[in-house]
């Protein structure tokens, strides 16, 4: 090429091994990157099996993968479907044109057009660059946009995705405005019941015994000290065959008792 990309750059001639040793060798050097990004290489990126090794080397160490789109015939999206690395696409160049003026108006312009959505944005380190970026960031955070890490943008492309476009972007443009809680609403204690209060049991009133019957036995008859003697009489007829019992006071010495068809002595 015209312009010398550097010793780690990859070219369409190399075989497997050559560009595995070039691509271990470039990440070696970083430890901790998180993802990668092609500068350049045009035709490379037109090279469907090539790409395809990369990215699968990429995904075996957890990268993720942003393709700069320098040409409309990339494989990437299409290697990215295959390996299943998480992928984004760029969606504008910011610096074509290294003026202050123009980058600003080429970022606020483009942004207008956006109602929602990610966006991949990609600049360099010119000083233009930077100037515009200075005066932009203040007015975009003011308008909601966020400005985020490619790791956040990146994602896994599902089967059917646009191809060349890489995964549909998750919302992040417009910035919604999250609702804020509704507290519960404090329950209104209302009028308070009286509790009834436990009615005692009424008290059931003591039976009273009956007096006990006077005792007709002669003993204890005999025991009192005053008042007549009782007397019992007993009465047996032997043609209803019954018996009737009688006792009280006697007024009277009692009769002697005759059975029927005999006389007392001394009678008549």
């Amino acid at each position: 090429p015209e312009t010398d990309p550097g010793d780690g750059a990859l070219f369409t001639d190399m075989d497997r091994d050559r560009i595995e040793e070039k691509i271990r060798t470039a990440l070696d050097t970083v430890p901790h990157a998180e993802g990668v990004n092609n500068h350049m290489g045009s035709a490379f990126m037109e090279e469907g099996e090539k790409v395809h090794q990369v990215l699968k080397e990429l995904k075996d160490r957890g990268l993720f993968f942003i393709d700069s789109r320098t040409t409309p015939k990339s494989r990437a999206a299409t290697a990215a479907e295959e390996t299943g690395i998480r992928f984004a696409a760029r969606n504008l160049f910011l610096d074509n044109d290294q003026d202050r003026e123009i980058i600003l108006d080429n970022l606020i312009g483009y942004l207008k057009k956006q109602n929602s959505g990610s966006l991949i944005i990609i600049g360099h380190p010119y000083p233009a660059t930077v100037e515009a970026l200075q005066e932009a960031i203040p007015l975009l955070i003011s308008r909601g946009i966020q400005i985020v890490p490619p790791s956040q943008v990146a994602g896994i492309i599902g089967r059917g995705a646009p191809k060349g476009r890489g995964p549909q972007p998750r919302p992040a443009g417009k910035v919604q405005p999250q609702a804020r809680p509704v507290p519960p609403k404090p329950q209104s204690a209302g009028k308070v019941q009286p509790q009834a209060r436990p009615v005692p049991p009424k008290p059931q009133p003591a039976r009273e015994r009956p007096a006990p019957r006077p005792v007709n036995d002669f003993k204890s008859r005999s025991k009192s000290p005053k008042g007549p003697r009782p007397q019992t009489a007993v009465k047996t007829d032997n043609s209803l065959r019954s018996t009737t019992v009688a006792s009280g006071m006697a007024s009277r010495p009692a009769e002697p008792f005759v059975p029927r068809g005999k006389k007392a002595k001394g009678g008549r």
